[in-house]
């Protein structure tokens, strides 16, 4: 008894062999077909002459002899169990290449010694190239090769000498070629035929009525304004500057008409308000954003302020300025909760870039988030007052006091805090991943914190100062008195100072 070790080697299927009589642009009819063979035990079988019968169905398990194509015997020697093939080598080939084609699943069953094995095998797609064997031609078109055609570069020199490129018949070779009789009546000798009557003798001979005339080619090529109706430069440019303006869909800000802020809008399903001018309060919950760099001219006025709750503001990679001097802040919360800050720059403000409410004696702000926000040039970067604040991404640059400053805790992580007088001051917050150096004072301070992988080098007093905290992972060097200044309650990792 024998059975099949199922896939074989999977169906091989080849079609590069040329025989004689075929072609060198056919493809061989025949299939390349590798199998195994064991035993019940799964021992390979060896055979130098073993009758085989391959049958190509179009069904897995049908009987119906309507669903078989092909079938053959073969005397087939098997080597350690493996056998190769070639279907229709007996028959003279498999047969109509159709039945490859448009995408029928075929099936290929086995008989060994009288014993079919099952199941069918799937043949793969492969078999279809008997398929390409209908298309022979295919270096035509339309039966003409590609030399009948005329080269585009032929045109080019046609628009310039068009004389030059065509083999003209005489007025009589073109009008015996058109099937039209000489006139042999003298009396009809100063009639002319009109061009409309040749061309409705031209469509029986078979010559297409859209006739392009050499005059008009040639027309065309001297003067081609008379065919275009074109702008001149001017004109041109001038109408571009009349249709441009805001609201057209020539700015560049705008895709369709519409402002990104307005697509990011389309895509979340939210609803954006702009902030086009400042001083700007906000009221109520939402979402906020910039249409441009803004400024503050009134030294005791805020750019924006807050006075709600859930509040986001993007400030879209523009800047909001201030007048350098005064008691005004950039962006100023009262007391709000879960207020978002991000993607711009606030500098140059009389007090502080970002400010959560310090005036009350019990601070109520919490889980604001400060992320990618730089401050530059104000008197205290970022300054926040309550619980569960995020700083990220930001950085504080060049301002008088506090680059950034978090009291009651929060997460401050990957910021940049140079040139300030304090880099970053923090109090019960985790400080993890940041760099600070250049500052007049302290690159990093800290009590009742978590301060892990900080960098602080060349700050001109200390580069690390902590009490109370677990201190861990973090680099000080070069800085002017003390690299890390450890104050009590203390927990010390590994740190490099």
């Amino acid at each position: 008894m024998c059975k099949s070790s199922i896939f074989i080697l999977q169906i091989i299927l080849i079609f590069l062999t040329l025989l004689g009589g075929i072609s060198a642009w056919a493809v061989a009819p025949y299939v390349n077909y590798q199998g195994k063979l064991t035993d019940s035990h799964g021992n390979p079988i060896n055979n130098p002459a073993m009758d085989m019968t391959f049958s190509i169905w179009f069904d897995p398990v049908s009987e119906d002899i309507a669903d078989n194509i092909f079938q053959e015997t073969q005397t087939v020697e098997v080597v350690n169990g493996i056998y190769n093939v070639q279907l229709g080598i007996n028959s003279g080939g498999l047969g109509d290449p159709i039945n490859f084609s448009n995408n029928y699943e075929l099936w290929l069953e086995v008989t060994v010694n009288g014993e079919t094995l099952s199941p069918r095998t799937p043949i793969t797609s492969v078999p279809a190239a008997l398929w390409a064997d209908k298309a022979g031609d295919a270096y035509t078109l339309a039966g003409m090769e590609a030399t009948e055609f005329v080269a585009t570069s032929n045109y080019i020199l046609h628009t310039a000498e068009p004389s030059a490129h065509h083999a003209k018949y005489t007025d009589s070779e073109a009008v015996s070629s058109m099937g039209i009789k000489a006139n042999t009546n003298p009396l009809n000798h100063d009639k002319t035929t009109s061009f409309a009557e040749l061309t409705d003798q031209a469509a029986d001979a078979q010559i297409p009525l859209t006739i392009i005339r050499e005059s008009d080619l040639i027309s065309h090529s001297l003067s081609p304004s008379v065919h275009h109706a074109r702008y001149s430069d001017n004109d041109a440019v001038a109408a571009i500057k009349a249709a441009d303006g805001a609201g057209s869909t020539l700015d560049a800000d705008l895709l369709d008409g519409q402002h990104a802020s307005e697509i990011i809008d389309a895509a979340t399903d939210e609803t954006r308000t702009a902030i086009s001018a400042l001083p700007f309060t906000i009221t109520s919950l939402g979402s906020y954003y910039l249409t441009g760099n803004l400024s503050v001219s009134d030294t005791g006025a805020n750019g924006i302020t807050v006075n709600s709750d859930n509040v986001t503001i993007d400030l879209m990679g523009f800047t909001i300025s201030g007048p350098v001097s005064g008691t005004g802040s950039g962006i100023r919360m009262n007391g709000a909760t879960n207020v978002v800050i991000k993607n711009g720059t606030i500098r140059n403000f009389g007090d502080i870039g970002i400010l959560e409410d310090v005036d009350s004696g019990s601070p109520t702000g919490k889980g604001h988030q400060i992320i990618n926000i730089t401050v530059s040039g104000n008197r205290f970067g970022i300054y926040l007052m309550g619980s569960g604040f995020l700083v990220k991404n930001c950085s504080a640059l060049n301002n008088d006091v506090y680059g950034i400053r978090v009291s009651g805790g929060g997460l401050i992580i990957g910021n940049i805090a140079n040139n300030n007088e304090t880099g970053i001051y923090a109090t019960g917050c985790t400080i993890k991943n940041n760099a600070t150096s250049n500052n007049t004072s302290v690159g990093i301070q800290a009590g009742g914190s978590s301060l892990l992988g900080n960098v602080s080098f060349e700050n001109q007093v200390v580069g690390i100062g902590v009490a109370n905290s677990l201190v861990d992972g973090n680099t000080a060097y070069g800085n002017g008195t003390t690299n890390i200044s450890y104050g009590s309650g203390n927990i010390l990792g590994l740190n490099k100072d």
